[in-house]
């Protein structure tokens, strides 16, 4: 009866796992975004450790990472894995070539913090934060625990991550132990902005950004799409006159620019003018002056 009771609490315990990694891919903590990270949840691959503008060339590891939920790699390639020390590991840093004896969490499921790339911009994206803390995730160089930023920039049409984008770098510099992915994908617009049919945001009709508005207007301060001239909606999805969001170029307002512009060298001009016949007054005035004096100097009536 016990045998059979164990591997039912082990799906149970699972099953709780996987929502909670589930529930860790929504953050909407701060005001006018939100974030939704579910269509990420899957394992991707990317490459680096060479750190440019230093002299000694730096291992190159592969880094298996999932922004929501765990990691899964070939227990071959990882031991750690293989050993089940792994299994809530969200980042791996691991050598392919070691046969699985060079493999490191660097982030596990349940220690992630959440906040933006850009805080002065919350449109930008999102950066999740993946933190460690067992024995065996500690750094050999300095006895630190690995720490992983993910950082997820919003790219509208981004629909499925470009992998050739990926990037991954030290912050800390080498055997820092602090790593830093970069990533683009739509997963990392706000939710406020719209979506197509398709995934793309602002159904690629307009850019996903910040709206800081006016302060009597209760929908700014949020972000939001910004349509193309000729598409509205708050996905940019129907076709007609811009509305109050549209970020196309204006005809009317470069023209007025011009006029502006053009007005400005006018007066400019006449500036210009009035000062040089100033200029020539006072010469000519000056010439007059000492012909005067000079014709009165030889007859003496001066």
């Amino acid at each position: 009866m016990v045998h059979k009771i164990l591997p039912f609490l082990a799906l149970i315990c699972h099953a709780a796992l996987s929502n909670a990694a589930d529930a860790s891919c929504a953050w909407s903590s701060v005001k006018g975004a939100s974030f939704d990270l579910s269509s990420l949840a899957k394992t991707f691959f990317v490459e680096g450790g060479d750190i440019d503008c230093t002299q000694v060339i730096e291992q190159n590891y592969t880094y298996a990472f999932n922004p929501c939920g765990a990691a899964k790699v070939d227990p071959k390639l990882c031991d750690d894995v293989d050993s089940g020390t792994a299994e809530d590991a969200s980042v791996l840093q691991y050598d392919p070539k070691s046969g699985g004896t060079s493999c490191y969490p660097a982030g596990r499921v349940g220690l992630q913090e959440f906040g933006l790339v850009d805080n002065t911009d919350r449109s930008k994206g999102i950066k999740v934060t993946f933190n460690t803390n067992q024995e065996q995730d500690k750094c050999h160089t300095n006895n630190v625990f690995r720490k992983t930023d993910i950082k997820i920039f919003c790219d509208e049409n981004a629909v499925d991550p470009d992998t050739a984008r990926f990037t991954v770098t030290e912050p800390q510099g080498p055997k820092g132990c602090q790593y830093e992915l970069v990533m683009y994908s739509a997963a990392g617009c706000p939710t406020e902005c719209g979506r197509a049919s398709d995934g793309t945001v602002c159904s690629g009709h307009g850019l996903c950004m910040t709206d800081t508005g006016l302060p009597d207007d209760k929908t700014d301060d949020t972000a939001k799409c910004f349509c193309n001239n000729g598409w509205k909606g708050d996905a940019c999805a129907s076709a007609g006159e811009s509305d109050h969001n549209a970020t196309g170029s204006s005809l009317g307002g470069a023209i007025a620019l011009l006029v502006i512009l053009f007005l400005l060298m006018i007066g400019l001009g006449v500036v210009l003018v009035m000062l040089v016949k100033q200029i020539k007054g006072y010469h000519d005035d000056t010439a007059n002056y000492l012909a005067i004096r000079e014709d009165g100097g030889e007859d003496g009536s001066f």
